[in-house]
């Protein structure tokens, strides 16, 4: 979070998008509005990951919810971009 690490791109950092998108392409379309529904729903989210006190200490400051934020963001935009573009 200190160094505004994009998740995304760690999640697809080894895999040859290339070679994924046609099958991945596929997934998404078929699941898009469950998936777009899960990641829109931040405080959704946020909710499940704040049932761990030790992730709530650390969600419940300001910095943390711009990056959770930031991260589903990036993550919609990445996702739609392979299922759609």
């Amino acid at each position: 979070m200190e160094n505004n690490l994009d998740l995304t791109k760690l999640m697809f950092n080894h895999y040859h998008l290339h070679m994924l998108t046609p099958i991945l392409k596929l997934a998404l379309q078929a699941y898009w509005s469950e998936i777009e529904e899960a990641i829109t729903n931040v405080p959704k989210i946020y909710s499940i990951l704040a049932e761990n006190p030790e992730n709530r200490k650390i969600l419940d400051t300001p910095q943390a919810r711009r990056y959770l934020n930031t991260q589903m963001e990036n993550l919609y935009n990445t996702l739609y971009s392979i299922a759609w573009e």
